[in-house]
């Protein structure tokens, strides 16, 4: 139904997964503004995540019929039998929380009127997210309240919030991406470590976070589950604890998603068995060690670590994952 694959810019373009697949989408992150536009049959969109000089990485979907591509106001879309993807990007604002929310809701609005009702997976790249914007409100809390606003004027998502990641970028604006399925068997999945992030306290700012842990998707009754987990980082309970050790960080937050593992799969798969990982790094000089650290925990899944800033200023290092099943190869 769904597939990806990600691979350096340097490489040659992956062949289409097994069985037929047509390219909805191909996501690059590499130094360059951020871009959105449809290409040949598909979204191409750039986000500014690789610093200059460095290759960057594109991740490519796939569906398994021709999808039909258009723009709808501010949106790019490639629309497959069952599962959508949407995109936008959005100018430097001195205030964001009021576009994001109309540009969420236009995507809301668009999905819902061509009947992809249950979110899936959404992607978030945010300029300066640690800075104050021009009322003196982290920007990450800035966009949390515009993406929180959206949500609440659409129930049926509101109550039904999937995975994501909200991260920094090395350009300017707000992109992201997102999937939504229409019938498709979801399940939103929370980790006991950690309280879920729509319950935050008010210290985190004037609205939580939307977002889930995980969300595991069946696309075909009797096949396993393929588990997007989301952005995942070093914080138990909802503190971030092991402020200054990326060591520790790394160990938590692999600790953190094994846990989301388990509670999808139960014994039957493990950190070894994730196929796809992005890695957001805060400082250069940590970079080679999560790298190292990537590898030997996830085994051999196709790995990219970008240097960014993340949510929090005392988090250093922030993971997700995707554990494939059969519907995900890479």
């Amino acid at each position: 139904m769904i597939s990806s694959t990600l691979h350096s810019c340097t490489e040659e373009d992956a062949a289409p997964p097994p069985g037929g697949a047509f390219r909805m989408a191909a996501v690059e992150f590499r130094s360059a503004p951020a871009s959105l536009e449809l290409g040949e049959g598909h979204v191409a969109m750039t986000v500014p995540m690789a610093r200059p000089g460095e290759p960057g990485h594109r991740e490519t979907w796939w569906c398994e019929e021709p999808p039909e591509i258009g723009a709808a106001g501010g949106i790019r879309f490639a629309l497959g039998d069952e599962v959508a993807f949407c995109a936008a990007t959005i100018e430097h604002r001195s205030v964001y929380a009021p576009v994001v929310e109309r540009r969420y809701r236009e995507v809301f609005d668009f999905l819902e009127g061509h009947g992809y009702r249950r979110l899936l997976r959404v992607w978030n790249f945010i300029e300066t997210i640690n800075a104050a914007n021009a009322d003196g409100l982290e920007v990450y809390r800035d966009f949390c309240k515009g993406r929180s606003d959206a949500f609440a004027a659409h129930p049926e998502f509101y109550n039904s919030m999937p995975a994501a990641t909200g991260i920094g970028t090395t350009g300017s604006g707000i992109s992201f991406f997102l999937l939504a399925v229409k019938d498709t068997e979801v399940r939103h999945i929370e980790n006991r470590r950690q309280t879920p992030a729509y319950r935050y306290p008010e210290r985190y700012g004037p609205r939580s976070p939307s977002f889930a842990r995980a969300t595991a998707m069946t696309a075909r009754r009797g096949e396993p589950p393929t588990l997007f987990v989301s952005g995942t980082a070093s914080i138990l309970g909802h503190e971030t604890v092991f402020e200054g050790d990326i060591e520790k960080q790394c160990a938590t937050t692999a600790d953190n998603i094994a846990e989301l593992i388990a509670n999808c799969y139960g014994p039957s798969k493990a950190l070894a068995d994730v196929d796809t990982v992005k890695a957001y790094v805060r400082h250069a000089h940590h970079v080679p060690f999560v790298q190292a650290f990537c590898e030997a925990t996830f085994g051999g899944a196709a790995l990219a670590v970008f240097n960014v800033d993340i949510c929090r200023g005392d988090l250093l290092v922030e993971i997700e994952a995707v554990v494939g099943g059969a519907a995900v190869r890479v």
